[in-house]
Parts: structure tokens; sequence; C-alpha cells
């Protein structure tokens, strides 16, 4: 008997897709205003032998799971249009949208995607040199597939390119500001699902200043005045902020000209040094090991790492109130900012004197709200979804093509 499908009850939908190192995630979602999630999903291992494609529906529901050998993003592409055909009743494709790392100062909103665009996106490799190739590389694979319907990127920078210009400078002369070498911000579309969210809960957003802190596969903290980023931990690159999973973090540039000097590394070398994992313990991936972390607490070596982690983030946390003048709201998103209680009061110990403390019965027991009610500055969890505020931005955009032509 043939696969039963999943209808959508309207005659488009729209596809998302963010391209990591070697997994693709991709989610289904109608066209219409609701834009109500049909699947979801993920091609893990492309290019290795341990690859495999999986999908859920809206329930949960295995859809698809399978390991075969899937070679590139073409590929991948290929299987989970597949995948729709098979599993999805009247799933005509009418666009894509693909999170892309980085935009540079050019690309201050989502845009529709042409060879001209994608030329430009080549040229910001530099900004994020661990995603960008990633994502350029899924985004030309499924122009070549996908040949006759809309692709649109979405940009995690795009959300903090309205900073006051004082807060984009990089120290260095002035000139290099206008040569494209300024401070930029990451994460950006899980900040604004954030927002989202907390719109929805009824926060009264516009009014409040937050700090929003996100430790998923990686890690940064936004200040947010009245809705709007005015600063964030991160420098150039994310190789620059958080010392987190596979990033050193802030790092003395000294330290690498004075192992340069000694001959310890060759300039080669220098790029896998600050932007590649090793093997020293204080560098697990917390987002990847959380559980295994939480449950070796007593391990000197985790402990270490997730005493120094806490401590990275709580400096950069105090130092991010100064940019905002105050505190109303902490927010942890991301896998661990939600999942991992031990980590979010470990970053609040000792934060009293700015009236941060957490209610330690309702953080362990996963409450939304987690600070102690007599506190001023409210403590709380949100999960995010990067897929659903590509989808917004790609419905934004169809809609405005639609009126323009």
């Amino acid at each position: 008997m043939p696969e039963p499908k999943l209808p959508t009850n309207v005659d488009t939908t729209l596809l998302t897709i963010d391209a990591g190192t070697s997994i693709l995630k991709f989610a289904m979602f109608t066209a219409d205003g609701s834009l109500r999630q049909i699947c979801t999903g993920f091609v893990e291992g492309i290019g290795t032998t341990q690859s495999r494609i999986h999908a859920t529906d809206t329930n949960g529901k295995a859809l698809f799971d399978e390991g075969r050998r899937i070679a590139s993003y073409s590929d991948a592409l290929k299987l989970i249009l597949d995948l729709i055909e098979t599993h999805v009743l009247g799933s005509r494709l009418r666009a894509i949208g693909h999170r892309v790392a980085h935009g540079g100062s050019r690309f201050v909103k989502s845009v529709i995607l042409s060879e001209r665009v994608e030329s430009e996106l080549k040229k910001l490799v530099h900004l994020s040199p661990l995603r960008q190739p990633n994502n350029i590389g899924a985004v030309v694979a499924a122009r070549a597939i996908f040949t006759n319907i809309v692709h649109v990127a979405c940009f995690d920078s795009a959300f903090h390119q309205r900073r006051p210009e004082i807060a984009t400078f990089t120290g260095l002369r002035g000139e290099t500001n206008d040569a494209g070498l300024r401070r930029f911000g990451t994460h950006g579309l899980a900040f604004e699902h954030a927002i989202d969210t907390l719109h929805r809960r009824g926060t009264p957003v516009s009014r409040e200043k937050i700090i929003m802190v996100h430790l998923d596969d990686n890690a940064s903290i936004c200040a947010l005045k009245y809705g709007t980023s005015v600063e964030v931990a991160t420098d150039f690159s994310p190789l620059a902020g958080l010392r987190f999973g596979i990033f050193c973090g802030a790092l003395d540039r000294a330290t690498i000209v004075s192992l340069l000097s000694r001959k310890e590394i060759d300039a080669g070398q220098t790029q896998q040094l600050i932007s590649e994992a090793d093997k020293v313990p204080e560098r697990i991936n917390l987002a990847f090991e959380t559980n295994k972390l939480l449950s070796r607490f007593k391990d000197p070596l985790v402990l270490k790492a997730v005493e120094m982690f806490c401590y990275q983030v709580r400096k950069q946390l105090v130092g991010l109130t100064a940019a905002l003048g105050g505190l109303d709201r902490l927010v942890f998103t991301g896998r661990v900012g939600v999942n991992a209680p031990l980590v979010r009061a470990k970053i609040c110990a000792g934060l009293e004197y700015l009236d941060i403390a957490i209610d330690t019965v309702r953080n362990t027991n996963g409450a939304q709200t987690i600070s102690s009610p007599v506190r001023a500055v409210t403590i709380e969890t949100v999960a995010t979804d990067e897929a659903v505020t590509v989808a917004r931005h790609v419905r934004h955009i169809l809609r405005e093509k639609s009126n323009l032509v």
C-alpha cells in the first residue's frame, strides 16, 4: 500500500533550510497566514559513511528514518524532495528560505537570492568561515534543483544592524570600519523568535531592557533596549565571543603573535587553533554533551569546563548591562539555555547585587519563569525555532513580491 500523505489544506508550501558542516536541517510550512508546520527533519553525516535522513510530522511521529550514503548537499536536497512528494499531499513548493550566517554590512534584511547575491555572499566567507561556506553550498545546490521557485536568504547578522555606531567599532583605525571591519552580531534569527515569543506571552518588550543568553551549538549574548539590539558579546566574528564548543572565545591577539614568534605554530595552523576544537578537557562541547556533563558533574574536568564557561558568560552578561543602563529581564534560550538548570544557576550565582537571583525550585523543575519573586529582574527561558522565523521572512517577501507584480 502507498504511504499515507499528510494534508496541507493549502495550495502552496514553504521549505526552510539550515545547512551545517555535515548536517542539513529542514522544515516545511503552509504558505498561508497560519504558517502551520507540516514536517521537520534533518539529513546528517553528509559526505561521510554514516549518513542518515530523518523526518517527523507536527506531532513528532516519524515519517522517515533511514541510513544511506548521502554524498553532497545536492543529494540531500533530492532526498528531501522525494520525501515531501511521498508524504505530503498538495505540496506545491512555492519558496525556500535559507538560513545564512552573515550578510555583512550590505544585507540588513532578508533578500531574494540571485547569482549576484550569491556572488556577494561568497565574498563574506571571512566573516563566518565555519558556517558561511556550508550555507552557500546549500544555496547553490538548492537553486540548481529547484529552478522555478523563489529562494530567500535570511541572515543571522541582520537583526543586529540597527545597533548604535559606537557599538560597531573594532578598536582599529577609523577607516577599517569603512572597509567592513566592524563588530557584528550573530544568532539574530533565534533572538528574533525569542522576542516574538515574549510578545505572545504579553511581555512589554517595547518598554523593557532585556539581556538574552543564547546557549546552543555555540553561544552569544544580546542586549535589547525596547526591542532593539544595542550590544552583543561578539566582535568582528563569533570567534571573539564566548568560549563555547569549538570556539576559543575572546583571545588576546598577542597570544598568537607570541606562539608564532617562538615558532610553536606556523601561519597555516593559526586559523585551526582559534576556530576548531581540540582535545583540551575545558573545551567540552556543552551543547552536544549537556546530559553527559550534568550526569558527570562530580568529574573534576567536567566541573572545570562548566565553571569556566559560566564564569565567562557571567562577565559578559554583567558588561552588557552597562549598554542598557539597567536590566528588567534576563532570558535563556537555545538547547542548553532551556534544558540545563545547573548551567543557568551557575551563571546567575553571585549576581544578587544586580537584583538577579534564581528560584532554585522553579529552576530545577523547568518552570518558564525561574526568578526569585522578591527580585526585580525577571528570569525566564524561551525555546527558539529559527525555522519559523525564516518562514515568516519568506512569507513577508512573497507578499511584497506579489504586491509589486
